[in-house]
């Protein structure tokens, strides 16, 4: 899972060559707050939300998108930039890497069942520590990596469930088509069980634009 999630494709926005960067536009998501040197042009409103052109590829970023500057590509449902991987997280190897944190989780808690399982008793304290000083060194730095692993699982665990992902829930803020929604509605909610089939089998890229504007036309309707 490891090797499928760093290599395969994250879902990198297709680069028109003939479209020029244009660096000095103004930002669509006030990244400037975050430090980052993304600028973006507002395009002519297409529908509720106007798209975005980025401004290194200068291509009409698809809704989700984001310009990931370690890998200097626009990704599709951009999540983040994974150190582990050396790659973009996104909507084609998010599944994945989710897979990759699920394994991970099964090989540490597996691996610390068997280290307690091989601790050997011992009538002196001494002899106990010579026979198990590893045993417990190990068990050690497999609870403190544990911890982490399961963490980050549990966390992305919950984006699958709701549809949305790292990027949208730290910058909510930021971001254009969430920003004037309420804090607490979701617009590509879709419900648990169609969020994890479409997460754990769709392999296409998904129109989120449709998606977005039927739910929130569907919000305005019950306000």
């Amino acid at each position: 899972m490891y090797y499928m999630a760093c290599f395969m494709d994250p879902g990198f926005v297709p680069i028109d060559k003939t479209i020029k960067p244009t660096l000095n536009s103004s930002s669509d998501e006030e990244e400037e707050e975050l430090n980052t040197h993304e600028k973006s042009t507002m395009l002519p409103n297409t529908g509720k939300v106007k798209p975005r052109r980025c401004g290194f590829c200068g291509i009409q970023q698809p809704m989700r998108a984001r310009h990931c500057e370690e890998c200097n590509r626009c990704v599709n449902r951009y999540d983040h930039h994974c150190p582990w991987l050396a790659a973009c997280v996104g909507e084609r190897n998010h599944r994945f890497f989710w897979l990759f944190l699920l394994s991970k989780n099964v090989v540490i808690w597996w691996t610390l069942v068997i280290a307690w399982k091989s601790i050997v008793r011992k009538p002196e304290v001494s002899a106990w520590i010579l026979a198990n000083i590893f045993f417990v060194i190990d068990i050690v730095i497999l609870i403190v990596g544990g911890l982490s692993v399961i963490g980050l699982f549990a966390f992305h665990s919950y984006l699958m469930l709701n549809n949305t992902t790292t990027w949208e829930v730290v910058a909510r803020g930021r971001i254009t088509y969430l920003k004037h929604l309420e804090s607490d509605y979701n617009p590509f909610h879709e419900g648990y069980c169609k969020n994890i089939y479409t997460f754990l089998c769709n392999c296409g890229l998904r129109k989120w634009l449709i998606i977005y504007n039927k739910k929130t036309d569907l919000a305005s309707q019950v306000v």
